[in-house]
């Protein structure tokens, strides 16, 4: 923060932290701030400070301060290491210490001084004669907290003048303890100075924050920019408050007279922060005024930091016109009336404006000013296909406007809208009806009505408007529609049509009806089993037909246990009235069980048929030994092959043939294969058997010993 900131907002910014620890201590903290500046005419460096609280204040104007000071090389220092202080790093130096003025020397300064002076000079020794008073207030327990907070107000703003006054005249910052004089430095030198309490009985914790002087740089321009804002009769301007300067006198110039003061005592701003401004009302619309704004150094010294210019302007537009009619008087002609009472006198004349919302953009009719005297406008430029708004207007030499509010014009129109298109519509299971329809082109449009019928010969019957309304600017269709049917009717279908209508109620023709199907809820009736043959390994099946109207197909099922789930044989969309399917490829004694259904075309389907069961029938046979060949392997030759069942009950025969072609039994195995290498016979059979005697194979066709 700008030290001159530090010092004059004590009280604003800092006096609320009375409880604010310190990094290793557990005492409320204060602190003392410095600045500095070096006097190239003297040949010595400046300096004025101050404490932040009322009770450090009475502590020095007891004791008074000590001035101590570090010479830097900035090369070795980053610029936190500065800005902090750190002691281990920094050796401060006592270079003298400060006290108020004691008895004698008050009535001496005050003898001497100048009226204005003495004034200052008797509030600061007011200020020193209450050195010795104790902190703290008697209030009334009623009002409690209320009364501690007035009399805190109020030591905060007795310090805030006592510090401004010392800021603001060297004679009281010397009086009170506050200046001080370093004739010991030089030009060229970077300088860290600080004031220390030269005694300190308060149970704060006291800090003193430094200041960096260097003694080589040149000494900045206070002068900042400024931002003017023209109001009607009144300018205001805003800056950011330049570095060590604080407080405002202003002073103003016109055309016709010359600088004069607005102030003989400093404005504060009381809000802290580096922004201020200032605010000049009761002046004349039109007349440039220029300023230029003061403030003071913390050393006491008037500066011009800031000037502007700035015009005040009108900003206050003509009473508003009466609007009286707005009327579509002939088929391209629209009469506008209105009335004004008595016009101010830099009043210019009206502006009609039309748009085709209420509160849209509106456009000025006509390429000149209306006169002040005229009172009617007649306006040819209007679309038959838009909706018309119109608002009179005020103007005055300063561009103020004021308007009537808005007036709809109903125009004389006979020409309907176009039939309404309709571009989708269902019904779903359960009776909804969702209709969409094509928004219609026509800028006049008000809306929708939708009808419907249950049959094509009976008359068609209102169900639902939908309008917009015609003063909203939020013209939103609705385009989507619902409706509700019964399912049960004796009319299969139900039919919707639209009508279309305009801001004048013209009404368009029917638009084409869409002709929907109400959702079926009947399932079909249930086929029925009439006759099923069994084979050694199949089903022959057949069952009467579904006979509902709306049938779509037909689905035999098969399962493998009387509870087991239902498998999908075939979906059939044979029409008659019975159907009959082989269901081929099973195994012989083994149990089946089948069932059936009808889909209607919704995809409703029928209870399931009552089940059937079937076994196809065993007839002893075993199925042959396939793949039988003789390989060598190993050195050995070996009878093989393959068979499909696999059981403990199977078992295979091996045969062969004599010279008279008698078969002649080998061996019996359960295994794949049969070693025949060195055997006399040279063709060989298997058989299949099995432990149940009445199942075996036929004899399998003989093969001959390759050479």
């Amino acid at each position: 923060m700008k030290k001159i900131i530090l010092l004059i907002s004590i009280f604003i910014s800092q006096v609320s932290m009375l409880i604010a620890q310190s990094d290793n201590t557990d005492l409320p903290s204060s602190e003392i701030n410095i600045v500095a500046r070096y006097n190239t005419k003297n040949k010595n460096a400046e300096l004025r400070f101050v404490p932040q609280l009322n009770v450090i204040l009475k502590e020095a104007l007891k004791y008074g301060f000590i001035i101590e000071r570090a010479e830097l090389d900035l090369n070795k220092f980053k610029d936190d290491e500065v800005t902090n202080a750190k002691e281990e790093r920094i050796q401060y130096k006592q270079i003298g210490t400060t006290k108020p003025y004691n008895d004698m020397q008050w009535a001496s300064a005050l003898k001497t001084a100048n009226p204005d002076l003495i004034k200052k000079l008797q509030l600061a020794k007011d200020f020193y004669d209450q050195r010795n008073n104790k902190e703290g207030t008697n209030f009334n327990i009623d009002n409690g907290i209320y009364e501690l907070k007035q009399a805190k107000s109020r030591e905060e703003f007795e310090l805030f003048i006592l510090v401004f006054n010392a800021l603001q005249n060297k004679e009281v910052a010397i009086a009170l303890g506050f200046d001080f004089v370093d004739s010991t430095a030089f030009v060229g030198k970077d300088y860290l100075y600080r004031a220390v309490l030269a005694k300190n009985t308060s149970i704060y914790l006291v800090k003193s924050n430094p200041f960096l002087l260097r003694t080589g740089e040149a000494i900045k321009s206070t002068k900042t920019e400024v931002a003017v804002k023209e109001n009607d009769k009144s300018l205001g301007f805003l800056w950011d408050q330049p570095d060590m300067v604080t407080g405002v006198l202003a002073e103003r110039k016109s055309k016709n007279q010359d600088w004069k003061a607005l102030s003989t005592v400093p404005e504060i701003s009381l809000m802290g922060g580096t922004r201020n401004g200032y605010f000049d009302s009761g002046l004349i619309n039109g007349i440039e005024y220029s300023y230029r704004f003061y403030g003071f150094t913390p050393f006491g010294e008037k500066v011009l930091f800031a000037e502007g210019k700035g015009t005040p302007k009108d900003l206050t537009p003509p009473k508003a016109p009466l609007f009286i009619s707005a009327k579509h008087t002939k088929p391209k002609e629209i009469t506008i009336k209105w009335d004004a009472d008595l016009l101010e006198k830099d009043f210019l004349g009206f502006i009609v404006a039309r748009g085709i919302e209420n509160n849209g953009n509106f456009k000025v009719i006509g390429d000149k000013l209306i006169a002040k005297d005229i009172r009617e406008f007649k306006d040819t430029t209007f679309s038959l296909d838009e909706t018309n708004y119109y608002v009179i207007q005020a103007i005055d030499t300063s561009g103020n406007i004021s308007s009537t509010i808005p007036a709809f014009v109903t125009l004389i129109d006979s020409i309907p809208p176009k039939p309404p298109i309709i571009i989708n519509a269902n019904i779903d299971s359960s009776g909804i009806v969702t209709i969409e329809i094509e928004l219609n082109k026509e800028k006049d449009l008000l809306g929708y009505r939708m009808f419907k019928v249950n049959d094509l010969t009976h008359e068609w019957s209102f169900r639902e408007d939908a309008f917009i309304n015609p003063d909203s600017s939020a013209k939103e269709f609705k385009l989507i529609y619902k409706d509700t049917i019964t399912l049960n009717s004796l009319t299969p279908y139900i039919y919707y049509s639209y009508m279309a209508l305009d801001l004048n109620m013209n009404q368009s023709e029917l638009s084409e009806f869409i002709k929907l199907a109400r959702p079926d809820t009947i399932p079909p009736t249930t086929p029925v089993f009439n006759a099923i043959l069994v084979g050694k390994d199949y089903v022959d099946l057949t069952f009467a037909l579904s006979q509902s109207p709306d049938v779509f197909s037909h689905i035999l099922y098969r399962s493998e246990s009387p509870t087991g789930e239902w498998m999908k044989v075939i979906e059939t969309r044979e029409t008659g009235i019975f159907y009959s399917h082989k269901d081929s490829a099973l195994i012989s004694g083994k149990m089946y069980y089948y069932s059936a259904q009808a889909k209607d075309k919704s995809g409703l389907l029928s209870k399931y048929a009552y089940p059937m069961q079937a076994k196809p029938y065993d007839d002893g046979m075993l199925p042959f030994v396939k793949d039988l060949v003789i390989k060598e392997i190993d050195n050995k030759k070996l009878l093989t092959w393959n068979y499909e069942l696999k059981n403990d009950n199977i078992f295979y025969v091996i045969y062969s043939k004599d010279s008279k072609d008698n078969f002649i039994e080998i061996t019996r195995t359960k295994s794949l294969n049969f070693d025949v290498s060195g055997r006399k016979e040279n063709h060989y059979a298997v058989k299949v058997f099995s432990t149940n005697p009445k199942k075996q194979s036929k004899l399998s066709e003989f093969i001959s010993v390759p050479d």
